[in-house]
């Protein structure tokens, strides 16, 4: 049974197998079913799934600080305020990035006729060509690994200064997610402090 990965999108795609002009095995996802294709991932790597275009990739293992729990009550947070399709929380190796894509603007929903008698699949489909990519909005700093104390981050893209700004908050998780998760995409996000 080959390898197959369904990315956030909900689309298929298949581990291909192949072999480098050095001899070595080569490993790339595709679409469509390949001539030769894996049917597990290569020892200590893992599927790295792009944020922004959701494309899955080979990398090795990474490590990360961040415990399953803490990951856990990000993801079960962020779902219980936005759509799935609209959300992404990945760990890095001391952090945790919450990336956001901002639901379709209300001047297209009338022109929409019919989406609310079609089916939740094919409207989750239709809501996922609407939005745009996920881009990164809030990150989560481990600060203290014993204390588990984290510092809210948020992103700058403003020309030459793009990257993680600090909110001025740093507390356990839990206090931070509950205050800060339900305001993502919206101005208030940047008014909670």
């Amino acid at each position: 049974m080959p390898f197959t990965y369904v990315n956030h999108w909900g689309v298929t795609y298949y581990l291909n197998e192949a072999t480098s002009p050095a001899g070595k095995p080569t490993y790339s996802f595709t679409k469509k079913p390949g001539a030769k294709m894996a049917e597990t991932l290569p020892d200590g790597f893992e599927v790295y799934e792009r944020p922004q275009s959701a494309q899955p990739f080979l990398r090795k293992v990474q490590s990360t600080l961040i415990t399953s729990e803490e990951l856990e009550l990000v993801r079960t947070c962020c779902l219980a305020h936005h759509r799935p399709l609209q959300i992404r929380v990945l760990a890095e190796p001391n952090a945790m990035v919450l990336y956001y894509s901002s639901p379709p603007s209300d001047d297209l929903l009338p022109g929409l006729s019919g989406f609310l008698t079609i089916t939740p699949a094919k409207r989750e489909a239709l809501f996922s060509t609407l939005i745009g990519p996920l881009q990164p909005e809030l990150r989560f700093r481990l600060l203290n690994p014993e204390q588990r104390t984290f510092a809210a981050e948020r992103w700058s893209c403003k020309g030459l200064n793009e990257g993680w700004l600090p909110m001025g908050l740093t507390q356990p998780l839990e206090p931070l997610v509950r205050l800060l998760v339900p305001h993502l995409g919206r101005d208030s996000l940047y008014e909670s402090i």
